[in-house]
């Protein structure tokens, strides 16, 4: 994305450059077109004051006529340079416009493209994640689960074994449920490779679905 903004800006700046050199450049070509429009305009006032001077007792309508008729095309070519000036400005500018669109549009498309693959990536890497902690949840669970069986058991075979002794007192009884609630070596061994096996099953699960996403 910074470097989405400093395209943009340089754009910007490019841009602004180059209309500031094409304003430059035709302000210029206005100034040259006003001075010689002036220059003619002099021109043409002087040959009319000295046709005057040299023929105010002979003018004629047809004279001025005729220098009506040259005032008009006069005006109808001045407008005709300043039209054609606009309109060659305005194209000029029309082009430097679209060069450098074209030249940085590209660049910009590649890097909202790139943005687009990035955040897609990050998107799967959260979904894993999730999945990862989710997995691992019910792992926990699982095992909770195995361990209120274990206790359960524990107790039950207490009970049993309390069923089959003969009543002597709770105060002799008592030793007995606190050695049944002890944990057995053997039973916390087989719990334990229960729980490693699940445990391996499950980076197992997890490795291949790791390797089937790589692949697709």
């Amino acid at each position: 994305m910074a470097e989405g903004k400093r395209v943009r800006a340089e754009l910007r700046l490019n841009a602004r450059a180059a209309a500031a050199e094409v304003q430059a450049k035709y302000e210029r070509l206005r100034a040259s077109m006003r001075l010689r429009h002036h220059v003619e305009r002099r021109r043409l006032r002087t040959k009319h004051k000295a046709f005057l001077s040299r023929l105010a007792r002979k003018l004629s309508r047809s004279v001025r006529e005729r220098h009506k008729a040259e005032r008009v095309r006069q005006v109808e070519a001045h407008r005709k340079d300043r039209s054609d000036m606009s309109g060659n400005y305005a194209e000029a500018k029309s082009q430097t416009k679209n060069r450098l669109n074209a030249r940085y549009g590209i660049k910009i498309e590649a890097i909202e493209k790139r943005r687009l693959v990035e955040l897609a990536g990050l998107r799967k890497l959260h979904r894993e994640a999730e999945m990862e902690a989710d997995k691992l949840r019910q792992q926990r669970e699982r095992d909770r689960e195995l361990g209120r069986e274990l206790t359960e058991q524990r107790i039950r075979e207490w009970k049993k074994t309390r069923r089959k002794e003969p009543r002597i007192g709770d105060k002799r009884l008592r030793p007995d449920f606190e050695k049944a609630a002890q944990p057995d070596p053997s039973k916390e061994e087989r719990l334990g490779s229960a729980i490693a096996r699940l445990r391996q099953r499950s980076r197992r699960q997890r490795s291949r679905d790791r390797d089937r996403g790589h692949e697709r």
